[in-house]
């Protein structure tokens, strides 16, 4: 049987006719206790938000939200940061990848394109002479 009491999970299991009690703290006396143990708060919702601000507002907060989000896994894994976000913060970043790739290939495809269209034009205007109709 398992309840949830005051922000804790409890869990009861009977084995052989004896009661065992296990009690674990919950996500939020989880974040609690590493914010008391001098551990810096994530910045996962941060930056997913980034990242999705990417993909509608501007490539630049692609850029910021992948800085983070490496920044942040690092310190996750020296133990600074607490770990709590980590999903949260690698889905930022695969987001905010995606948005910066995705944003320089439409650039370069963009620069191909005027260029292609420049040499047409030029091509065309060489061909008749330069007059117009």
């Amino acid at each position: 049987m398992i309840r949830v009491i005051a922000s804790a999970v409890e869990t009861r299991d009977r084995v052989d006719g004896l009661t065992t009690l296990t009690r674990t703290p919950h996500d939020a006396d989880a974040a609690s206790q590493s914010a008391d143990a001098g551990v810096q708060p994530h910045r996962g919702v941060l930056i997913l938000v980034f990242s999705i601000l990417s993909w509608v507002v501007c490539v630049i907060f692609g850029i910021v939200a992948w800085v983070l989000a490496n920044s942040d896994l690092r310190a996750m894994e020296e133990g600074r940061m607490d770990p709590t976000g980590e999903g949260m913060t690698k889905a930022g970043k695969i987001v905010a990848m995606i948005s910066v790739i995705v944003s320089i290939i439409g650039i370069i495809v963009g620069i191909v394109v005027v260029v292609a269209m420049g040499l047409l034009a030029a091509a065309g205007a060489a061909t008749s002479g330069g007059a117009t109709p």
